[in-house]
């Protein structure tokens, strides 16, 4: 009887924990995340632009009830940081702690601009019946906002264990890649085009919110010339790949011999896994060395080009030589006031210097020598 009793007690249990517990069934994978993608790291609990072989492990316990998780921080931004309509994806991993009895577990979270609450939901509760690490996801309603150069960006998650049990929250590991992402965002770029003698670049100027920090590598495909900036990118772009320089923000592509129109397409990645192609066209006018040389300027052919403002003085020379003097004594006579000889001495002053700077000594020497025999042949 006492067999009966016990079996019925069991029995009786068991169907209690069907009831209770939840069928197993297997998780669906986590959110996909894009735009800025940061991945939770530490004990410090920040939120990083890298990969998950750069964070740091970390975890806690969470029974049941709410669970204050803290709050992860982004770096102080160094530049605005605009938002319109985006969506928060966060991902955390939970291990469960034996046999969670109940419903599972869920994420409340806030989105917060320096401690400013800019976005705030509750997640859809995850079965936590497995022996496995589980995805534990949060997806928020679209939003905007609009941060300022040194402002915090900041995460703050309390975890709800509905039921009775504990799960050990995780993440910084490779099994337990948590990531906090914002979708929409899109690199910004201004492209331009240099040419000189030594040849011709187009320049890029990236924008990000950490000052490009969060750029791991550029590479940039050029196709053309082509006849139409409309054309659409080929499968196959000639000339192709060119050698990238550059850091930072700024970077160079070499399209020395290329001129025209030119569509090109900037591949870069990012230390958080995103890849952005930036495409678009630009004129490219292939330059010379005659075109771009400056002027050369010659000091003696200056000072030699000086001497043509005795051309007034040698022309009134010429004329009225009625009178029997010296030559000396007719130019002396030529510099009178009633003569008005300063102007034109004015204009062939500032002729010969600027033909002496610029033609140099020789040209100068030749004009002043012609200018001699020719007022000689006069006299």
């Amino acid at each position: 009887m006492a067999r009966l009793s016990l079996s019925l007690g069991l029995l009786t249990l068991c169907l209690v924990m069907a009831y209770t517990l939840p069928s197993v069934v297997a998780h669906p994978p986590p959110p996909e995340t894009g735009g800025i993608v940061f991945t939770l790291s530490g004990s410090e609990q920040s939120l990083i632009r890298g990969q998950i072989s750069e964070a740091d492990s970390s975890d806690t316990l969470v029974t049941t009830g709410s669970n204050d998780l803290g709050s992860w921080y982004a770096e102080e931004l160094t530049a605005p940081l605009k938002m319109e309509n985006t969506t928060a994806t966060l991902v955390l991993y939970a291990m469960p702690v034996g046999i969670v009895v109940g419903q599972g577990i869920d994420l409340e979270v806030s989105v917060l601009i320096d401690g400013e609450e800019v976005a705030y939901g509750q997640g859809d509760v995850v079965i936590l019946n497995e022996p496995l690490m589980t995805n534990v996801p949060w997806v928020s309603e679209p939003f905007s906002f609009e941060a300022e150069a040194g402002q915090l960006l900041e995460v703050a998650v309390i975890a709800n264990l509905d039921g009775f049990g504990g799960a050990q929250i995780t993440w910084g590991q490779d099994d337990a890649p948590a990531v906090f992402g914002l979708a929409g965002w899109v690199l910004q770029h201004s492209a331009d085009a240099v040419a000189d003698a030594e040849g011709a670049a187009l320049g890029v100027e990236f924008s990000t919110p950490w000052n490009c920090t969060d750029i791991e590598s550029v590479s940039l495909l050029v196709h053309g010339p082509v006849a139409d900036h409309d054309e659409p990118w080929p499968e196959e772009a000639l000339p192709g790949e060119v050698e990238v320089t550059g850091e930072g923000c700024a970077w160079a592509g070499n399209v020395s011999g290329l001129s025209g129109t030119l569509l090109y397409q900037w591949q870069v990645d990012m230390t958080d896994g995103e890849e952005f192609n930036l495409t678009g066209d630009i004129e490219v006018e292939m330059a010379t060395s005659d075109s771009l040389s400056g002027p050369t300027f010659s000091l003696l052919g200056g000072i030699l080009g000086t001497l043509l403002v005795l051309v007034p003085i040698l022309s009134l020379t010429t004329q009225n030589r009625v009178e029997k003097i010296t030559p000396l004594d007719r130019a002396l006579k030529a510099l009178e006031p009633e003569n008005r000889a300063f102007g034109p001495m004015a204009v062939w002053l500032v002729i010969g210097v600027v033909t002496g700077l610029l033609a140099g000594p020789a040209v100068a020497l030749l004009i002043l020598g012609t200018l001699a025999l020719l007022f000689w042949v006069l006299d």
